[in-house]
């Protein structure tokens, strides 16, 4: 019943990534984390086959108790399941069921008490006021020394908080989607005392072998950086389709004018 697992969670991770880069969130040990549901798994299952055989009942009886500790998040769980309950009839399935619902529950505990630990605003499971005083994370991203952000998150990110923007947001708004400002770009269009209130967040990046890790936007799609997409073109040329081994002398015009054609898409003066 895994497939029931995976898409309840995804269920609940969509809702809890909704309108936020919680991409963000630093990683806590995670070892640590299943360590610690694992001994409260073990603590709770074997009180499952003495209280799973009304499944309404112990699904009330469970919200009752997740409630309090994961809000309106039981909600969502109990729904996402009800669309497997054709399938796996709670007559037959009602201690797997209930064990789902247990593991679910302590899932999002566990990440409530986390947003609630670092203060991250994460709702339902825990929510943040921010005031003037809380520091705006900006995502900054590299590649070799150079180190730069997305000119249009910035742009939001500031705008929804309110900031003075007026000494750059034209020349945003004029740029490409997805451009990006140097981080020298930044402290010289930027305000003082609004550079105050922002902390700069570097994005780890990990070089794979075949395929990149996508990177989330601030309008809710994904993006790579230009360079791995060059990187993935050049290896699937050469390992894949073993384009250099095959062609002609007569062919290197066509490569010639192909790669040439890709400049735009590192172009500096472009912002990207």
């Amino acid at each position: 019943m895994l497939d029931v697992v995976d898409s309840i969670m995804n269920d609940c991770w969509k809702l809890l990534g909704a309108g936020s880069h919680h991409e963000l969130i630093a990683c806590p040990d995670a070892t640590a984390i299943y360590n610690e549901m694992n001994e409260d798994w073990k603590f709770i299952v074997p009180q499952i086959p003495c209280c799973c055989k009304n499944h309404d009942m112990y699904k009330t009886i469970w919200k009752e108790k997740a409630q309090p500790r994961i809000n309106s998040m039981s909600d969502v769980i109990l729904e996402s399941m009800e669309k497997f309950l054709k399938h796996y009839q709670p007559e037959k399935y009602s201690k797997e069921l209930s064990a789902i619902l247990i593991w679910l529950g302590l899932v999002m505990k566990r990440v409530a008490h986390f947003a609630e630990q670092e203060s991250i605003h994460l709702p339902p499971l825990y929510s943040v006021n921010p005031t003037n005083e809380t520091k705006l994370v900006i995502r900054a991203f590299s590649v070799g020394n150079n180190l730069f952000v997305m000119a249009h998150e910035l742009l939001k990110t500031l705008k929804d908080r309110n900031k003075d923007v007026s000494g750059f947001e034209e020349e945003v708004l004029r740029m490409p989607r997805l451009s990006t400002l140097s981080y020298r770009e930044v402290l010289q269009k930027i305000d003082r005392n609004v550079l105050k209130n922002l902390e700069f967040v570097k994005m780890k990046r990990i070089m794979l072998m075949f395929a990149q890790t996508p990177i989330p936007t601030y309008d809710g799609a994904y993006c790579i950086f230009a360079s791995e997409v060059l990187y993935e073109l050049l290896v699937d040329m050469i390992v894949a389709k073993k384009v250099f081994h095959t062609i002609g002398e007569e062919s290197w015009t066509h490569i010639k004018k192909f790669f040439k054609s890709t400049k735009c898409y590192f172009d500096e003066s472009r912002g990207v």
